[in-house]
This record gives structure tokens, sequence and C-alpha cells, in this order.
């Protein structure tokens, strides 16, 4: 079976940035391992400790079944729990997919896809910062309805729970579905789930943040009677839609290929959301909507552009520009797959080069792209990289404000040593300029 019957070591590591110099490794070279048991170790996701270290969490091959296991790094990139990581859940059948947000405590929960019932459901635990684990040992029941659950993201509330948010094939096809857990493991809102987008069609790929005062914003890809779009709705605290019973239209132009919406705070209580949309007959391109807290629209009925370049441009994703506007990042995918970049100011305008600034344009592909802030008004971008060999490796680049490179052009390598691929990179900023890292 090749490279199924290998041994996949799951690595962690730090980039930092002092100044304007390079920047350089804190910890091992090309990574601490999080776990280097039997067969895979694979999707791994990270979450900040709240003391510049981290958890991590990844689906794990090495037993009967595949599980769920955690670890959790300190700002030295020591190890602090047993070697190969806590299994956060071992029960039967197959646990897959995690994802994770900090219980505001120091320690994560942990949200996964179970197979264990009758579906495909919805599984949560939570592990404190000593690596104790709170809730049942086959995880807190997110949803168990019938129907497939899946394509979920989480978001922390603080005092311990979790907000998720999913497809829900309940009634036959795709819609949007979202539930609170709270710090005991127990539903914090309706027992069924709340509906945040229940009409005829397709919703797909949700994703949602904080909105600041104590609620969530989401939006999704929506394919309804009235033709495909991007769709947002905002949940109050007590798990009540309050922008109408269907959400509000952030772009409906026709275009085949729109899709993978993202989101970050405006910093005022509402949202920014990015995509790629086909709205042409040739290309895909990446547009950007702003949605105050009262569900308005303010770039415009569909938006506004970010990258119309020839070619194919894909699975934008966005950070803060610490001014209420976004810097985000995309995968060209014309010839040699590249990484490019723009930033949006608060009024909806790019404010670098037409199509925006390469980040990444050397021979080889470069895809799965990450961006996250640098507290300075710039951020940190990191993808997997061809350009050494034929294998995929870890590179990353901080950009500032202007969209200049602060590291070397075409980024800095985070690991490049190990033989075969190093893929699925997940980072999140430490409070020094730099950023952590995990990988498979």
């Amino acid at each position: 079976m090749g490279r199924l019957d290998r041994s996949c070591v799951l690595l962690c590591a730090v980039l930092l940035l002092v100044s304007a110099s390079p920047a350089f490794a804190v910890w091992t070279y090309n990574g601490v391992p999080m776990s280097s048991a039997s067969n895979y170790q694979m999707n791994s996701e990270i979450v900040s400790d709240g003391a510049d270290g981290a958890i991590v969490v990844w689906e794990d091959w090495q037993g009967a079944s595949v599980d769920i296991y955690a670890q959790k790094v300190d700002s030295w990139g020591n190890i602090q729990w047993p070697a190969n990581g806590i299994a956060v859940c071992t029960a039967p059948g197959t646990q897959m997919l995690p994802k994770v947000c900090t219980d505001g405590a120091g320690g994560a929960i942990i949200v996964w896809l179970d197979t264990s019932g009758l579906d495909w459901d919805i599984k949560a635990r939570r592990i404190d910062a000593d690596g104790n684990l709170l809730w049942a040992a086959t995880g807190a029941t997110v949803c168990v309805s019938l129907g497939i659950q899946q394509n979920y993201e989480v978001c922390s509330y603080g005092a311990g729970g979790v907000v998720v948010v999913w497809e829900d094939y309940r009634n036959g096809n795709a819609d949007i579905m979202a539930q609170r857990m709270l710090a005991d493991g127990s539903t914090g809102w309706i027992s069924t789930a709340v509906e945040v987008c229940v009409v005829p069609g397709e919703q797909t790929y949700p994703h949602i943040i904080q909105d600041g005062m104590g609620g969530y914003i989401v939006a999704w890809k929506d394919v309804r009677t009235v033709g495909i779009g991007i769709y947002a709705q905002k949940i109050e605290a007590n798990g009540v839609a309050s922008w109408g019973t269907t959400g509000v239209v952030c772009c409906t132009v026709p275009a085949t290929g729109l899709g993978w919406p993202r989101l970050i705070s405006d910093g005022y209580n509402g949202a920014i959301v990015v995509w790629h949309d086909k709205r042409t007959t040739v290309d895909e391109n990446i547009y950007t909507q702003r949605v105050d807290y009262n569900g308005n629209m303010l770039w415009g009925p569909d938006g506004t552009l970010v990258c119309i370049a020839t070619g194919v441009q894909r699975y934008p994703v966005l950070t803060s520009d610490g001014d209420y506007g976004a810097i985000i990042a995309w995968m060209d995918m014309n010839g040699d797959y590249d990484v490019y970049a723009q930033r949006v100011n608060a009024n909806g305008v790019p404010r670098w080069v037409h199509n925006g600034k390469p980040v990444c344009t050397t021979n080889g592909y470069s895809n799965q792209v990450q961006i996250t802030t640098d507290d300075a008004g710039g951020a940190i971008i990191a993808w997997q990289d061809s350009r050494l060999t034929s294998q995929f490796d870890l590179w990353a680049q901080r950009i500032d404000h202007d969209g200049e490179p602060v590291w070397r052009v075409d980024g800095v390598v985070v690991c490049a040593d190990y033989p075969e691929d190093q893929t699925h990179p997940r980072m999140i900023p430490d409070t020094k300029g730099g950023a952590l890292f995990c990988w498979d």
C-alpha cells in the first residue's frame, strides 16, 4: 500500500521574528515530534495554551481503530504530556477529522466525526491544562440526529465551552445547524440543534466566528432555488437566529465555481467574508464582503474584488490587518501553483498592487495556504511547497502592513529535511511576532 504502510510523524515547530531580522526556528531543527507512534497520525490541528505553548490534536491509526489523540508543548518546545500523546477517544468505530479550540483556561475542547453510532455523528471532549479529560470517555454528544453531519467548524465561547456549526443531512439535503456545548459537556441550546439555515437546496461549507457581543456569525455556500450564493447568519448567545429565517445575502451573482467562504471579525461586531467565485465565463477569482452587526452589506451587493487575474485563484484565507480591514492570501493555480496576498481596508478598497502581491512564485507547487496575524499590522503565511524535490516541504513568509516580505523572498523553510512529504500545515500566532506550526 506504499505510504499508507509507513509511520507518520506528527511535528510542531515555532518560528520567531526579532525586529526585521531573518526568521529562525526556536525549537529543534525541523520540529518537535508530537507523536511518532506506529502507522498514521494525520489531520492535525493546533490551538494556543495561553502561555506561548500549544495543544495539538490529531486522528491516530496506531490502534485497532482510528482514534483521537492530543499533546501539549510548552513555549520552549518541551513535551508536557505522555509520549505519543493522550488518547482523547478510543471508542469502537472511527473517530476522525478533529477540530480544536481553547477552553479559556489553558486547556482545549476537541470536536470530531464519530462512527460509533448509526451515522456519522459529531462528538466533543474537553481536556484541561494538565491533560485531564473532563467529559464522557466516548465524547459528549454534539449531534446524533439521523443522517450525516460533516464539514463542521468550531468556535470557543470561553467559560469552558464551544459552539459547533456543521452541514446536516437529516432532511435529505445539506442544511446548516449549530450547537453550543457548556463547560460540563451538556448542550446549551435546543437538543436537536439550532437551525442556522434550513431551505430547499444545498447549504455547505460553514465557517463561524464570535461577533464580539456574545453571539456568533456564520457564513456558508448556498445553492437554493434563487441560485448559488454566499450567505451569512447571526446566532445570538441564546441560540436565536437574528438575521431572518434564511440568513442575509453576501453574494448571489451567477458563479459556477463559487465557494470556500471564510470570515474574520471586522472589529465592529460584524464580519469580513472572503470566497472564490467564477462569475466570469473563464476565470475564477477572489472576492470579499463586509457585513455589519445588523446584517447589512457594506461593500456592495455582491462584494468587492480582491483579485481578477487571468486563470484560477482559489481557497482564500484571511486575517485582520489591525486596522479594521483584512489581509487575504490565496493559491494561484496557473502553471506552478503560487501564493499571493492583498490587503483590503475597512472600506473594501485594495491597498496593494492590482491583483495582489506575490508571496511565493518559485518553481514547484505551493498549496494548503494558511495565514495568521503578526500582531503588527502584517501577516505570517504558510504553505506546503515542492520547490526542492518532488515531495512537499513546509515554508512560511511574513509580510508587513504594505505587503513587503520581511523574511527572505519566496519564504523560509519551516521543515524540509525529512524524507517524504510535510503536509497539512496549521499555525497560530505567538506573542512575539512569530508563529507556532504543526503539520503531518
